[in-house]
């Protein structure tokens, strides 16, 4: 399958008060996944919920037994935000394991079969993400909380950018607005540049909400922008809209959420599982979300469009 997706790399913590092991462990995950970066080492539970709020790991390795806080309490305080495998000495720590969260565990001496076991469940789980992210038919995005790019699909690229290289994981939004505008896709912010990008990024960082928009004198999208929990942007663009009656945009009409709006409904209301790539339950949420939809027309071509 041919796909357009711009994704992260994926990333792991290691968290044990062996430094033997840890370097051990670090040297058979090159083997068993050489895609995988490993962003830190951390001696203690401490340490490793440390690193992991500084650099959001998607997955983290964490020894059981540690001075100080241990494995299970770092487990408890990091939560369903990233993939957690326990690794610990003794087998009966595989029950506790699953009630905080914890997807698997490994047993010390840590076996490479044992290990390739669970790198392949970690890979299916995020190679199936990012399949049902590109299949769909709207535009994804997601941005973390400093503006930077850490995944989208094709179609938010064909939508939006079409042809920008500039498009890439962790490019900040200024410089592939920027970008966009140097390369002639935003043809209203070639005047007054810096005060056009400013005012997308103010918006960026505070979506007004669901609301329609024209791309120029393109095709109408709607644009259904959230924050997370974290501080994360995620965003889905949904073309072949018809023309909004126009309304003020000081007063924005508040209509029933249309039928055709659920891809939109669903993938942003999963926001806070996609945020870590690899989520076991990206979808868990889907049908909980009612908000309603308000539509709003715009005369400046792609100027509210991030």
């Amino acid at each position: 399958m041919t796909t357009h997706m711009t994704a992260p790399q994926p990333t792991a913590l290691i968290a044990d008060d062996e430094p033997l092991l840890r370097d051990a462990l670090e040297r058979m995950l090159a083997d068993a996944w050489p895609d995988l970066h490993i962003v830190a080492q951390a001696r203690n539970g401490r340490e490793a919920v440390d690193q992991f709020e500084a650099l959001q790991p998607a997955v983290c390795f964490l020894d059981v037994h540690m001075p100080g806080m241990t494995g299970v309490e770092a487990a408890r305080q990091i939560g369903r935000r990233a993939h957690l495998v326990f690794v610990t000495a003794y087998d009966q720590y595989a029950v506790q394991a699953f009630a905080q969260g914890v997807l698997d565990y490994l047993v010390k001496p840590v076996e490479p079969a044992r290990l390739a076991a669970t790198v392949a469940a970690e890979r299916l789980s995020y190679s199936r993400l990012l399949e049902a992210i590109e299949s769909v038919s709207a535009g994804f995005s997601l941005y973390d909380a400093d503006d930077r790019l850490v995944l989208c699909n094709g179609r938010y690229r064909e939508l939006l950018y079409p042809g920008l290289e500039a498009v890439v994981p962790t490019a900040p939004l200024e410089q592939i607005l920027r970008s966009a505008i140097e390369q002639g896709l935003i043809p209203a912010a070639r005047e007054g540049r810096d005060d056009w990008v400013a005012e997308r990024i103010a918006e960026h960082q505070n979506p007004p909400g669901p609301l329609v928009q024209q791309l120029g004198t393109g095709p109408w999208i709607r644009v259904d922008k959230r924050k997370t929990k974290d501080g994360d942007t995620v965003a889905v663009y949904t073309d072949g809209i018809r023309r909004a009656t126009p309304v003020p945009t000081t007063t924005p009409t508040t209509i029933r959420t249309a039928r055709n709006g659920a891809t939109s409904r669903t993938l942003t209301h999963a926001a806070t599982a996609l945020c870590r790539v690899g989520s076991s339950r990206p979808l868990a949420y889907c049908s909980r979300h009612r908000s309603p939809m308000m539509i709003m027309t715009s005369t400046m071509g792609m100027s509210s469009v991030s």
